[in-house]
């Protein structure tokens, strides 16, 4: 697969708004092979309104759904855990 980036945004490139993103995304596609970009909150029957580069592939996820069933969690191994792990 090469370099990959996956990028969550609300909204973008649905509807208005995140217009910072507009000038990222370009910017990122010249540095990985390919972009994944999930669309956490778009409203039902939305349109995408802006373009993006060949190599992003666009995911919506309905706002409907992820207010019911998405959790987003990150974290990162502790100095102990990664101990444990050994």
């Amino acid at each position: 697969m090469g370099n990959c980036l996956v990028l969550l945004t609300k909204t973008y490139p649905y509807g208005k708004g995140e217009e910072f993103i507009e000038d990222e995304v370009p910017r990122l596609a010249e540095h990985f092979e390919r972009i994944i970009l999930l669309a956490t909150s778009v409203e039902d029957g939305a349109v995408q309104t802006r373009q993006v580069p060949e190599n992003v592939t666009v995911h919506p996820i309905p706002a409907r759904t992820i207010q019911k069933s998405l959790c987003l969690l990150y974290t990162s191994p502790s100095p102990r855990d990664m101990r444990r792990s050994r």
